[in-house]
């Protein structure tokens, strides 16, 4: 494998682990969301406990003598509770908007990246397919100049027999030549002698 594939796989791992520890964080966030809305739910249901104990006090005439008699301990425990509920409510609501927004961010940045690692990754498969294709003609044109070789080697053998037997016919004709030769040189002083038998 070449050192850009290792670098796109290497990367597409640590997207992939990115993407599973983000969905870690999104149920942390749901189950933060779910624990933020039942302390919402309770603040509603102090308020509206707190509303109907203002309104009995109310029809009750006791609005004045509430006003009269001073604050107990338990009282004030209590207002303070309530307010520190609320506000620790609303800086869980604050916190909770805060890491969802993180989250999507990283979260859209995520899915882009693994994206263009993808894109990349694809890419580099489609390089491979051309180096293998390439590779393939390479090997055709290698065979094909291998059964022109073998053919050339062929007709030179060809070649050589057929030379080789134009050899060998040459020297039949030239000793017939020869053969002929001396037939005639004989011939030649059988002619001579008769010409001077004539002319004794």
């Amino acid at each position: 494998i070449s050192v850009d594939a290792r670098r796109v796989l290497a990367r597409t791992r640590v997207l992939k682990s990115r993407l599973k520890g983000n969905k870690e964080k999104a149920e942390t966030l749901n189950d933060l969301k779910l624990r933020s809305d039942n302390l919402i739910e309770e603040r509603r249901r102090i308020e509206s406990a707190e509303q109907s104990r203002t309104a009995s006090m109310q029809a009750g005439g006791k609005q004045a003598a509430a006003f009269d008699r001073p604050p107990t301990v338990g009282g004030l425990l209590k207002s303070c509770t309530h307010d520190n509920a609320k506000d620790f409510i609303g800086a869980v609501a604050d916190v909770r908007e805060a890491l969802m927004q993180l989250f999507k961010c990283t979260d859209e940045n995520e899915k882009l990246a693994l994206s263009e690692a993808e894109k990349l990754e694809e890419l580099h498969r489609e390089r491979v397919k051309d180096a293998a294709s390439g590779l393939r003609l390479l090997h055709d044109s290698a065979d094909r100049m291998q059964l022109r070789v073998e053919k050339r080697a062929s007709d030179e053998k060809n070649d050589s027999t057929e030379t080789e037997r134009l050899r060998l016919l040459i020297d039949a004709r030239r000793a017939e030549c020869e053969l002929y030769e001396a037939k005639r040189a004989t011939l030649t002083k059988e002619l001579e002698l008769m010409g001077t038998q004539k002319g004794h």
